[in-house]
């Protein structure tokens, strides 16, 4: 087990499968690996983004401004969600089929399912989440309120954040041998 801490940054390896990293400046990421099944994340700046792999077929979001989706997978197939607001989208897949719905209350929702392997969301109030899934390895997250989240998965070795907010954070695995981490603030780890 490796730990690194600083006043903005602290991270744990537990066997190449975890990563736990917490800003301390307004945004926080919590990031649980297990064997590239399960990413739980947590933005403090009024966006919440909890998700979850299962396989592949489970991914659970939440915003705590407002709007909430909440998006179950059953081998591709089916999509729940449910917006705070007085909408509630309830949609079955068949096979991947794409849906393209809009809401009155400014909020878009875009998905495009490729044999369950990818997912378009887009929130037109402020909040852009672009999540892309190829062979389940590759998460794409932009959030246009300050923060950004750009992450790749590679077999479970590579993770690549960026965050606007004057911190930093890339990220590489190779073999769990390698982290770089730099801070754009004059803060360097």
């Amino acid at each position: 087990m490796v730990t690194t801490t600083t006043t903005f940054l602290t991270t744990h390896f537990l066997d190449d499968e975890y990563l736990d990293t917490h800003f301390l400046e307004g945004e926080h990421l919590n990031t649980l690996f297990l064997e590239g099944e399960h990413l739980d994340s947590l933005f403090l700046e009024g966006e919440y983004v909890d998700t979850h792999f299962l396989d592949g077929e489970h991914v659970d979001i939440h915003f705590l401004d407002d709007e909430h989706l909440d998006a179950y997978f059953l081998e591709g197939e089916h999509l729940d969600s449910l917006f705070l607001e007085g909408e509630h989208l309830d949609s079955l897949f068949l096979e991947g089929e794409h849906v393209d719905s809009l809401f009155l209350e400014g909020e878009h929702v875009d998905t495009h399912f490729l044999e369950g392997e990818h997912l378009d969301i887009n929130f037109l109030k402020g909040e852009h989440l672009d999540i892309h899934f190829l062979d389940d390895e590759h998460l794409d997250a932009h959030f246009l309120e300050g923060e950004h989240l750009d992450a790749y998965f590679l077999e479970g070795e590579h993770l690549d954040s960026l965050f606007l907010e004057g911190e930093h954070v890339d990220t590489h695995f190779l073999d769990g041998e390698h982290l770089d981490i730099h801070f754009l603030d004059d803060k360097h780890l």
